[in-house]
C-alpha cells in the first residue's frame, strides 16, 4: 500500500512544526514572575498589621499633632499588644496621655466621636502605683484622682476607684466614655481586650 501525502499536506505540517518551534522559544524566553505579598507599603502595595491596612495620619490636632484614630478606619478589635503593634507598624505609637492637656485632648475626642473605649499606651504598675508611657514617661498615681475614675464596675455594692486590679492582670489603661455611668475616665483593663486604639506621631 502506497502512502501518498499531497503537496498540500506536507505544507502544512511544516508550517505546524515551524510554529511548535516559535511557541516553545517564546515560553522558554518568558520571564515568568509570581505576585508575593509585600512587606513595603512602597508602590502602592497595602500593607496590614492584624487585619488592618498601614494608613497615614487621620487627624491633625490643632497643635500640629498628627494622629491615626482607629475607629475612624473601622479598626477597632486590637489587644493592647496589638495596638502597640499596628502603630508601630505605622511608624507610630499608641497615645501617651503623660499630659494634662492631652489626657483632655482624648476626653474630647471621645465625645466628639461617640467612642466607647480606646487602648492607650499605658502599662500599670499597681505594685508601684505608676503608669509608663510609650513617651518614656513614668507618673505615681492616686486610686480615683485626676483621670481615674470613682469605679470599676456596676454590679458592685460599693464603688471601688481605679485603678483595682480587679481581675488580677489588669495592667493596661483604657479610656473608658461612661462605660459605668462615671463619664469619659480611665480605666485599668485586662490587655486581651478588643479596643480601638489612637496612634501619636511626632
Amino acid at each position: 500500500m502506497r502512502l501518498i501525502i499531497s503537496t498540500a499536506l506536507l505544507f502544512s505540517l511544516v508550517i505546524c512544526s515551524e510554529q511548535s518551534q516559535t511557541f516553545r522559544r517564546v515560553v522558554q524566553q518568558t520571564p515568568f514572575r509570581f505576585a508575593r505579598q509585600s512587606s513595603s507599603s512602597q508602590g502602592g502595595v497595602t500593607t496590614f498589621t492584624h487585619g488592618c491596612a498601614h494608613t497615614a495620619p487621620n487627624f491633625t490636632a490643632d497643635d500640629g499633632s498628627r494622629y491615626i484614630l482607629t475607629f475612624l478606619n473601622d479598626c477597632k478589635s486590637f489587644t493592647a499588644q496589638q495596638a502597640d503593634e499596628y502603630c508601630q507598624g505605622n511608624g507610630g505609637k499608641t497615645i501617651s496621655l503623660d499630659t494634662t492637656d492631652k489626657g483632655n485632648f482624648v476626653n474630647q475626642l471621645m465625645v466628639k466621636y461617640a467612642q466607647r473605649y480606646i487602648w492607650t499606651g499605658g502599662r500599670i504598675n499597681h505594685a508601684r502605683s505608676t503608669v509608663t508611657w510609650p513617651s518614656g514617661l513614668s507618673e505615681g498615681y492616686t486610686r480615683g484622682k485626676r483621670f481615674w475614675s470613682h469605679t470599676g464596675g456596676s454590679s458592685r455594692s460599693v464603688d471601688i476607684p481605679q485603678p483595682d486590679n480587679r481581675d488580677g492582670n489588669e495592667v493596661c489603661l483604657a479610656v473608658l466614655n461612661n462605660f459605668y455611668a462615671d463619664g469619659v475616665k480611665w480605666h485599668d483593663v485586662g490587655c486581651t481586650h478588643k479596643k480601638p486604639t489612637i496612634c501619636e506621631f511626632k
